[in-house]
C-alpha cells in the first residue's frame, strides 16, 4: 500500500498538475473503520405554533401581572428603586431587620 506524506498541486486552465509527491510503501496492520450501530434518532417534531386567542390571552395575563400595559413601563433598572424613593421611603430600621 501506498502511503503519501505530501502532494503538492498547481491549478491551471487545464486543471490539477502535480507538482511533487513524498510517499512511501506500506505493508503492516490496518484499521478497518466499519460502520455499526444506528444513526441517531431524527430531531423532535418542533411544538405547535400557539393560536392567536392563547398569544393575546397570555399578552393580557402577563400585563395585568407586570401591572399594567406599556404607558405604565419604565425603562431603565432603576425604574422601581427611584419610585420608592421619591414616595418618602426611608430604609429599614434596625429593629424592623431584627425582628
Amino acid at each position: 500500500m501506498k502511503v503519501y506524506t505530501s502532494i503538492q498541486y498547481q491549478m491551471t486552465q487545464g486543471g490539477l498538475v502535480e507538482l511533487s509527491a513524498d510517499s512511501f510503501d506500506y505493508d503492516g496492520p490496518v484499521s478497518e473503520t466499519k460502520g455499526g450501530g444506528n444513526p441517531p434518532p431524527p430531531p423532535p417534531e418542533p411544538p405547535p405554533e400557539p393560536k392567536k386567542e392563547e398569544v393575546v390571552a397570555a399578552r393580557k395575563q402577563a400585563e395585568e401581572t407586570m401591572g399594567g400595559g406599556k404607558s405604565r413601563r419604565r425603562r431603565g433598572g432603576m425604574g422601581s428603586l427611584s419610585s420608592l424613593l421619591s414616595g418618602g421611603y426611608r430604609g429599614f430600621k434596625d429593629e424592623d431587620m431584627l425582628g
